[in-house]
């Protein structure tokens, strides 16, 4: 897919957590490709080293921050940290994510509080913490990721529930937003079947080919640009949207 080479983010600081892989590292050499410095927190140390590489030799300036988003402290420290490095913060990806894919009388108290203390809980702590920041300075742009099984799905209630949970937060955040009169806003994408590891996980290598040759799945630059121009300054009239693919729309999640 041909992106918008216009965007220009040579003056601006990106937070990506969940960065060093799939969707949101995806996202961060698009941003970095026009000129963004970029800040990657993952608790990936080795996935982290290797996505940094990459964009580095793209010329690229990034750090990496190893994070546990399950852990506030583990949060707060990575992001004063990057903040006392790189000075500030204009635009916050939260893109970090688990699945379980399990039947709910299959899925465990600890799993289920995982999957939500990573997707929801530490998309709230992320945009709590750096949203703060961005509303004392007056600027900022924060993309949040939900998915098509925010509604509900077979065998994935704990993955469903946070998705759901991080649609009404983004709405929630994008009010209280508006009402501080700053130029700060907070949306939510819903990416179509993406091929990233997350979703590898627990589906076989004949499900996946069949993915494929049926062309249920995409790669994961097929949002990008949308992503690119809610991250931008010329997004400032858009806040609390969900924004959902065509090829999302009217499926059954999981069939």
């Amino acid at each position: 897919m041909k992106e918008n080479l216009n965007f220009d983010f040579s003056e601006n600081v990106a937070f990506i957590f969940g960065g060093a892989g799939g969707i949101p590292a995806e996202i961060a050499m698009s941003l970095g490709k026009r000129g963004a410095e970029l800040c990657l927190f993952d608790i990936n140390l080795e996935a982290l080293e290797r996505t940094s590489n990459k964009l580095e030799k793209e010329h690229i300036k990034v750090k990496t921050y190893v994070t546990d988003l399950t852990d506030e402290e583990s949060i707060k420290k990575s992001v004063d940290k990057a903040m006392n490095e790189s000075g500030k913060v204009d635009i916050l990806i939260n893109g970090a994510s688990v699945i379980t894919r399990k039947p709910i009388f299959d899925l465990s108290p600890h799993e289920w509080n995982k999957t939500l203390a990573i997707n929801l809980t530490g998309t709230y702590l992320t945009c709590r913490l750096v949203g703060k920041i961005m509303a004392q300075r007056g600027y900022g742009r924060i993309m949040n990721f939900t998915s098509q099984n925010s509604s509900g799905a077979r065998n994935n209630a704990d993955y469903a529930v946070s998705k759901a949970g991080i649609e009404s937060l983004t709405r929630s955040l994008a009010v209280e937003l508006r009402e501080l009169d700053v130029d700060v806003t907070v949306n939510a994408i819903s990416p179509p079947p993406t091929i990233t590891e997350l979703w590898k996980r627990g589906r076989s290598e004949d499900q996946i080919n069949t993915a494929l040759e049926q062309k249920t799945v995409f790669e994961t630059g097929e949002m990008t640009r949308v992503i690119l121009f809610l991250c931008s300054k010329e997004s400032g009239s858009i806040s609390g949207n969900i924004l959902t693919h065509k090829h999302n729309l009217f499926r059954v999640p999981n069939r």
